[in-house]
């Protein structure tokens, strides 16, 4: 007996090309608040501001507690968070997958986290004077006014487009078999990123539910059950929405394993935890076994990460970007920029 045949818009990989578009998300310019120095340099400032005060080889420029520059780190991390939460990962470093049906609202979104990058950045000028009297106090012979950008606008820079990750249309009819190798290969780079969503989705909710079982069968040194705080809760029931919205339905034992989890908590309010020790004790003994059917799955998991496309390999033609100029690779998080 022959088996049915599978149509690649029926496969994980086929729903992602049909549903999702690519968005590439980029600070480039954005000042680091920090500045290198050199083995001789790093010598002499560890003995004149002491060696806690240098950091991975350099100081701070700037006071990284100055509140705007706390705004500009809190903007840069709220745009890409909401980036990283409406999105699957590509196995390209600087795109993510997102939903065509959220295009536009995204799109409107991120343009407003652009809208507030000029004003925060002209918040950093009219603080200028604070930013270097604090330079020069804190960092003595090491401190330069060069460091100091003339005008805070242009080194602050928040840029996205939506750059084309399938065959190009028109080597459809110019070359069909040109076309179909870039069709495969753009299959292959979608099979790679439904595992890479796989493996995010099942490490951020094996993370959660880990958490939340310990908070619920932790005791204290009186043997007392310890308090645990609503986002304990809330923040996995906020991955089971962002799941719902995303998921393509590439693993059934995933989808089962997050109704059981769902299951578990549905109607269940932490105050409802904190009152009733049977029913943390219910609904721990659910979670662990939640928790060890995906211990259990990640073991087999291959690990992967998203590459970086080689150097010497030219990128892929992509359409002209919907919010110039086109960005280059999104950098990683990093928190010592600030």
């Amino acid at each position: 007996m022959s088996r049915p045949t599978v149509t690649p818009s029926e496969t994980p990989a086929g729903r992602l090309e049909s549903s999702f578009a690519a968005c590439a998300l980029s600070f480039s310019p954005w000042w680091a608040n920090r500045k290198g120095l050199s083995r001789e340099q790093r010598t002499r400032a560890a003995h004149i501001l002491g060696a806690r005060r240098i950091e991975g080889g350099g100081v701070k420029i700037a006071n990284p507690k100055h509140v705007a520059i706390k705004a500009m780190s809190t903007l840069r991390g709220a745009a890409r968070k909401y980036w990283e939460g409406k999105s699957l990962p590509y196995p390209q470093d600087g795109l993510r997958l997102i939903k065509r049906a959220e295009l536009a609202e995204i799109r409107t979104t991120l343009e407003g986290f652009q809208m507030q990058a000029e004003p925060a950045a002209e918040a950093l000028n009219e603080a200028r004077a604070e930013l270097v009297d604090w330079g020069r106090e804190n960092n003595g012979e090491l401190f330069d006014r060069a460091d100091f950008p003339r005008d805070f606008r242009t080194e602050y820079q928040m840029q996205f487009s939506f750059p084309s990750v399938h065959a190009p249309e028109y080597l459809r009819e110019l070359d069909p078999e040109a076309f179909e190798r870039e069709r495969a290969l753009a299959m292959a780079r979608f099979e790679e990123a439904v595992s890479l969503a796989e493996q995010a989705f099942s490490e951020e909710f094996a993370k959660l539910v880990s958490h939340l079982t310990e908070r619920l069968t932790a005791r204290g040194d009186d043997g007392r059950p310890v308090v645990f705080r609503d986002s304990a809760i809330g923040n996995l029931r906020e991955f089971f929405e962002r799941f719902r919205s995303l998921n393509i339905h590439s693993s059934p034992e995933m989808d089962e394993l997050i109704d059981q989890a769902r299951g578990a908590l549905d109607g269940v309010a932490p105050g409802d935890l904190r009152d009733s020790s049977a029913l943390r004790q219910q609904v721990a003994r659910q979670l662990e076994q939640v928790s060890g059917t995906l211990d259990g799955m990640l073991q087999s998991q291959p690990r992967r990460a998203i590459q970086r496309p080689p150097r010497s390999a030219p990128a892929d033609p992509a359409p002209e970007p919907t919010t110039p100029p086109e960005p280059a690779a999104a950098a990683p998080p990093d928190d010592s920029l600030f």
